[in-house]
C-alpha cells in the first residue's frame, strides 16, 4: 500500500473510533473528517472530499457558531478543495467569509489572517484579477514580516507567491529577484537539504524554463530533483513533479528519448500515489503524446489522445489539448508550475 493509502486507512480508523465513542456531532469527529478531506483534495478525489467538508462544517457551525475560528478553518479547507478542483467561483465566497471571520476574531495582524489573504490572492491570480491579487499578497507579506521577520520561511513563501503573480503579469525581472531572494532565505534558514529549499530551486528552474534559459533551468530542476529524492523518496508527488518538469524541458530541447523515460517514470509514480484521475497523471499523458508526436509515432499519439480526452471530462479545464492532427499539444499549460 502506498503512503497515501496508508494515511487514508489511518484517518478512516480514527473516524470510525470517534464516531463510535463520541458521536457524529463532536467537533473532534469533524476535524478528522476535514483531515481526510484534505487528503482527498491532494489526490484528486474531490467529490468525496467535498462531502466530508460539508458534513464537518455543519458540525462545527452547530458546535461553535458561524464566527468561530474552527468553523473558519473548515470553510478554508473546502475553499482549497474547490480551488484545486477548478471551481474558482465556489472558492471565492468561502475565502471571503473566512477573511471576515479572522479579521473580526483574530485581528488584521494575525498570521492566520495573513494565510487567508494569501489564499485569496492566489485565487485572484488564477482569475486574472492581478491588481487585487498583488494588493493582498503585499498585505500578507507585511503581516508575516511583522510576525516572523524577513529571515523566515513564511516571508520566503510570500516572496514565491508574489513572484508567481509577477510571472503572470510579465514582470519577469521582478519575479526573478523575488525567487532568488526566497532561495537565499531558505538556504540560510532551512539548509540545502530541506524540501523547502528544493521547492525554491524548482520554482526558479521553472522560471528559467519559461524564459527559455534551458541550461539554467536544467541545473536548478536537477538539483531540486536530487534533494527531493534524498529527503522525500522516489514515490513522493514532489519528486514526480521534478521528473515531470525535467521531462518537459528535455522535450523542449529535443532530447526525446530522455523525455520519454522521464514522462513514463513520472506517470508511474503519480498513478501509484495520486491515482489516474489526478491532473498530474493527465499531464504525464500529454507530455508523452508530445514526445510521440515529435518522433512521428502517431499510433501512440492517437491512443493517448483517447485516454486524455476521457480523463479531461472528469477533470477541470486547466489542461488544454487541441486536435493532435491539426496542431502541437499545448503542453506547458498542463504541466505543474510553481506553488
Amino acid at each position: 500500500m502506498d503512503r497515501y493509502g496508508e494515511t487514508e486507512q489511518i484517518n478512516l480508523t480514527v473516524i470510525a473510533i470517534q464516531k463510535k465513542s463520541k458521536g457524529t456531532s463532536n467537533p473532534e469527529y469533524a476535524i478528522s473528517l476535514l483531515n481526510l478531506a484534505n487528503l482527498y483534495a491532494e489526490t484528486g478525489r474531490y467529490e468525496e472530499g467535498e462531502q466530508l467538508c460539508l458534513e464537518a462544517n455543519i458540525i462545527l457551525k452547530n458546535a461553535f457558531g458561524s464566527e468561530h475560528e474552527r468553523y473558519a478553518e473548515g470553510l478554508n479547507v473546502l475553499a482549497v478543495l474547490y480551488k484545486r478542483w477548478g471551481r474558482l467561483s465556489d472558492a471565492e465566497p468561502l475565502y471571503l467569509e473566512v477573511k471576515t471571520i479572522r479579521e473580526l476574531k483574530l485581528g488584521p495582524t494575525h498570521p492566520r489572517y495573513a494565510q487567508i489573504l494569501n489564499n485569496l490572492a492566489n485565487l485572484y491570480r488564477e482569475l486574472g484579477n492581478y491588481l487585487e491579487s498583488e494588493e493582498l499578497h503585499k498585505e500578507a507579506m507585511d503581516i508575516r514580516v511583522k510576525n516572523y521577520g524577513k529571515e523566515s520561511p513564511q516571508y520566503a513563501s510570500s516572496l514565491n507567491n508574489l513572484a508567481n503573480l509577477y510571472l503572470n503579469m510579465n514582470r519577469y525581472n521582478d519575479a526573478e529577484i523575488l525567487l532568488t531572494e526566497a532561495i537565499q532565505i531558505r538556504e540560510k534558514v532551512r539548509g540545502k537539504e530541506h524540501p523547502d529549499y528544493a521547492q525554491s530551486l524548482f520554482n526558479l528552474g521553472s522560471f528559467y524554463f519559461e524564459m527559455k534559459h534551458y541550461e539554467d533551468a536544467a541545473n536548478y530542476l536537477t538539483e531540486a530533483k536530487n534533494i527531493r529524492e534524498k529527503t522525500l523518496g522516489r514515490q513522493h508527488p514532489d519528486y514526480a513533479q521534478s521528473i515531470l518538469n525535467l521531462a518537459a524541458l528535455n522535450l523542449q530541447m529535443g532530447n526525446y528519448s530522455e523525455a520519454e523515460t522521464q514522462f513514463l517514470e513520472a506517470r508511474d509514480i503519480v498513478e501509484k500515489v495520486l491515482g489516474v484521475e489526478h491532473n498530474d497523471y493527465i499531464s504525464c499523458l500529454v507530455g508523452l503524446s508530445g514526445v510521440y508526436w515529435k518522433t512521428r509515432q502517431f499510433d501512440k499519439v492517437d491512443s493517448l489522445h483517447l485516454k486524455i480526452s476521457s480523463k479531461q471530462k472528469k477533470a477541470n479545464d486547466s489542461c488544454y489539448l487541441p486536435s493532435l492532427r491539426t496542431g502541437i499539444v499545448k503542453l506547458r499549460k498542463c504541466l505543474p508550475k510553481r506553488y
